[in-house]
């Protein structure tokens, strides 16, 4: 039997030592949680032991770029979709306080109400562009993003797919007199993806009603 238990807080996962410690104090609350269920079940779990634990710590945020577009709790609201989105994501808003946060909302944190059959919104490639560099993309859960949409972009199949966009583009600005991912052709990245099976809106019906999003001021 498989368990997806416990939370450890306070956890830099830019810092080795902190994961080290964090694993540490996980493999022991594993080992607490075999004692309990030995304990309070024991006809299952009597004889149990701990078979194997994570080999990575399961550290949900750490660092996000700031990109051309800054994909908004606004936008996962309204279903938004976008002239250059790339992907399209449905996953609910999967996102943990600080232990402060939990404590003052009594363990139960304020949630954004969940997609419905068949609704999602776009990320847009802007999303996947850091501001300052030409020669960088970023994909998965480090996009261009508030914290609250990363509680829901940060998940797999997204995080495939926003690479699958990453790789195609990539080779598609390296391809250039004078590569800058900012300068990919998106209609051409879109064909492309479309052309490997990825699920994208028909935009010919769609892009002149798209609302226009400006882009961040380059600093």
């Amino acid at each position: 039997m498989g368990f997806n238990a416990g939370h450890l807080w306070e956890v830099d996962n830019t810092d080795a030592g902190s994961i080290s410690e964090a694993l540490m104090q996980g493999r022991k609350l594993a080992a607490a949680y075999r004692d309990a269920l030995a304990e309070f079940i024991p006809a299952s779990f009597g004889s149990s032991y701990v078979a194997n634990t994570g080999s990575l710590m399961g550290v949900r945020e750490t660092r996000r770029i700031t990109g051309d577009y800054v994909l908004s709790v606004e936008d996962y609201v309204a279903r938004r979709s976008f002239a250059d989105e790339i992907c399209r994501n449905s996953y609910f808003i999967d996102i943990h306080g600080t232990e402060k946060e939990e404590k003052l909302a009594g363990g139960k944190p304020e949630v954004i109400k969940r997609y419905g059959p068949g609704e999602s919104h776009g990320i847009p490639y802007r999303c996947l562009t850091p501001r300052s560099l030409k020669n960088v993309l970023v994909a998965g859960r480090s996009i261009s993003c508030v914290r609250e949409v990363q509680g829901s972009v940060r998940v797999m199949p997204v995080c495939l797919a926003m690479g699958e966009a990453a790789g195609i583009a990539a080779a598609m600005a390296s391809a250039q007199p004078a590569p800058d991912v900012h300068a990919v052709d998106i209609a051409a990245l879109r064909r492309r993806l479309r052309e490997e099976g990825a699920y994208l809106p028909d935009t010919e019906a769609e892009t002149a009603a798209a609302e226009s999003f400006p882009e961040l001021p380059l600093e």
